[in-house]
C-alpha cells in the first residue's frame, strides 16, 4: 500500500518503536537485580513457593515472552525471582529480554549469573551466544557458548540449529 510508505507513517512507526524499545530498557534494567532497599525478609518469604506454583508462573511467564509481551513477561519474570532470586530459568530469559531490549551488556551480565548458580542449563548458553553473535559481533565468544550448549544439547532439532551457528561464526570469524 503506497500510504505505508509516506515518511510520516515511517516516522511515526519509528517513533513507536523507540518508545517501545525505552519502555522496555528502563524496565528490564530495574529488574535484573534484586532491590537493595527492600531488606531480605521481604524479597525471599519465609514459606517456600509450592513447585507447581513457581511451574504456573514460568510458563505464564514465557507465554508473554513468546507473545512479544515484553513488559507482562519482565513482570512475571520478577514475581518468581522475588520469591526464588537464583531461579536459573527466571534470569535467563529476563537476560534475554533485557537483550531484545538492546542492552547486551546488561544480558550478559545477566546469563553469567545464571550460569554460576547453574552452569548446566543450556538455554542460557543458547541465549548468550546469539547476544554475542548478533549484538556484540563477537564470534570467538558465540562459538564458546554454543559448543558449550552442544556438549549439554547432544542431539536434536536445537542442537542441530546451533550446529549450523557455529559454522557460520567461525566462517565470520575467519573473515575478519
Amino acid at each position: 500500500m503506497a500510504w505505508t510508505r509516506r515518511p510520516v507513517v515511517l516516522a511515526a512507526g519509528a517513533a513507536v518503536l523507540i518508545i517501545f524499545g525505552v519502555i522496555i530498557g528502563v524496565n528490564a534494567s530495574r529488574f535484573t537485580e534484586p532491590d537493595q532497599t527492600i531488606p531480605n525478609t521481604a524479597r525471599e518469604p519465609s514459606k517456600p513457593i509450592p513447585p507447581e506454583m513457581l511451574a504456573g508462573m514460568l510458563r505464564a511467564a514465557r507465554q508473554s515472552l513468546v507473545a512479544g509481551r515484553y513488559s507482562e513477561a519482565i513482570a512475571a519474570y520478577q514475581a518468581v525471582l522475588k520469591r526464588d532470586a537464583r531461579n536459573v530459568d527466571a534470569l535467563t530469559h529476563t537476560a534475554l529480554i533485557v537483550a531484545l531490549a538492546g542492552r547486551p551488556d546488561t544480558a550478559l551480565e545477566t546469563f553469567d549469573r545464571a550460569l554460576d548458580i547453574d552452569p548446566k542449563y543450556a538455554p542460557a548458553y543458547l541465549y548468550r551466544g546469539q547476544v554475542l553473535f548478533e549484538q556484540k559481533q563477537d564470534y570467538g565468544g558465540a562459538v564458546k557458548s554454543w559448543e558449550r550448549f552442544l556438549t549439554l544439547v547432544p542431539k536434536g532439532e536445537d542442537h542441530d540449529r546451533v550446529v549450523a551457528l557455529v559454522e557460520t561464526a567461525r566462517s565470520k570469524q575467519q573473515t575478519r
